[in-house]
C-alpha cells in the first residue's frame, strides 16, 4: 500500500489481526485486477452494504 491509510485501514488499524488479513487480500487482489474494475467492485459493495464511499 502507498499513500496515507485509507479510512478502512484505520478503522481495521484497531484489531491488527484483521487488519493484517486485509492488507494481504488487497495485496493480491489490487495486482490482479485493472485499477477501473477494482473501483466499480469497491463501490458497487459499499452500495450493497449500504455504506457511503
Amino acid at each position: 500500500m502507498r499513500g496515507k491509510p485509507g479510512n478502512v485501514q484505520k478503522a481495521l488499524a484497531h484489531r491488527p489481526e484483521l487488519l493484517k488479513n486485509f492488507l494481504a487480500f488487497y495485496a493480491s487482489v489490487g495486482r490482479s485486477l485493472e485499477r477501473k474494475l477494482y473501483e466499480m467492485i469497491y463501490i458497487r459493495v459499499s452500495w450493497i452494504n449500504r455504506c457511503n464511499y
